[in-house]
C-alpha cells in the first residue's frame, strides 16, 4: 500500500521529534566538569553555586568545588554564585568541551567603621548599603547589597560601588573600587 507524501512528512516529522526529545542513553551522555576562578589566572573556589540550563529549564544544581556532572551534548547555560557575585555563561557539550571555567571576575572587600584614626573597628552592628556607583538616567543610585554587622565581607564584581554605612544615627559616605583578584580593607570614619 503506497502512502500519499502528506503522510509520509507526519510520519518523517513524528520520528525526529520522539529521537529529539527521547531521553539520552548512558552511551550518549558526556562528563563535564565545572569550576569557578575570583579572577583569571586564580585557584579554583571551593564553595560556588552553579545551576545548569538548558531551554530555560533547570537541569541541575550543584554547590561545592569543582562540580562533576554527565548531560547530553549540545548548549547549556551556566551560573555561578559565590558571595555577591553572580555570572552566566554559556556553554557547549561535546566530545572535546568537557572542562568549563567560569571566571567571576570578583575581588573580596572587608568594610569597617572606626571613631578616628587609630581605633579598633566599631563593633556594634552598622548597616552597610552598598550601591551602584554610576547613577541612572533620574541620577538615582541602586542599592545592590545591604548587611547588618560590624563588618561587612563582599564578593564584588569588579568596579566601583557608593557605599553608605550608618551607625548610631550618623550615616558616613564612602566610595570603594572592586579589582578582580584582589582583597582590600576598607576603614570609613565616623564623624
Amino acid at each position: 500500500m503506497k502512502l500519499p507524501s502528506l503522510v509520509k512528512s507526519i510520519l518523517a516529522v513524528s520520528a525526529t521529534i520522539a529521537f529529539l526529545t527521547a531521553p539520552a542513553t548512558a552511551d550518549e551522555l558526556k562528563p563535564v566538569y565545572l569550576d569557578a576562578v575570583i579572577a583569571e589566572g586564580a585557584t579554583p573556589l571551593s564553595d560556588v553555586s552553579f545551576t545548569v540550563e538548558r531551554a530555560g529549564g533547570v537541569v541541575q544544581e550543584l554547590r561545592g568545588g569543582a562540580a562533576e556532572l554527565e548531560l547530553p551534548a549540545g548548549r547549556y547555560t551556566v551560573r555561578a554564585a559565590f558571595g555577591q557575585t553572580e555570572v552566566e555563561r554559556d556553554i557547549v557539550v561535546d566530545a572535546t568541551n568537557t572542562r568549563h571555567t567560569i571566571n567571576l571576575n570578583a575581588g573580596e572587600v572587608q568594610l569597617n567603621m572606626i571613631r578616628g584614626i587609630g581605633q579598633d573597628p566599631i563593633r556594634d552592628p552598622i548597616e552597610w548599603n552598598v550601591m551602584t556607583f554610576g547613577r541612572d538616567a533620574l541620577g538615582n543610585r541602586h542599592l545592590l547589597h545591604q548587611v547588618t554587622a560590624s563588618t561587612a565581607q563582599l564578593t564584588l564584581p569588579g568596579g566601583w560601588y557608593y557605599i553608605e554605612a550608618t551607625h548610631s544615627g550618623r550615616t558616613v559616605k564612602h566610595t570603594i573600587e572592586v579589582t578582580p583578584g584582589a582583597a582590600f580593607k576598607y576603614f570609613v570614619m565616623k564623624q
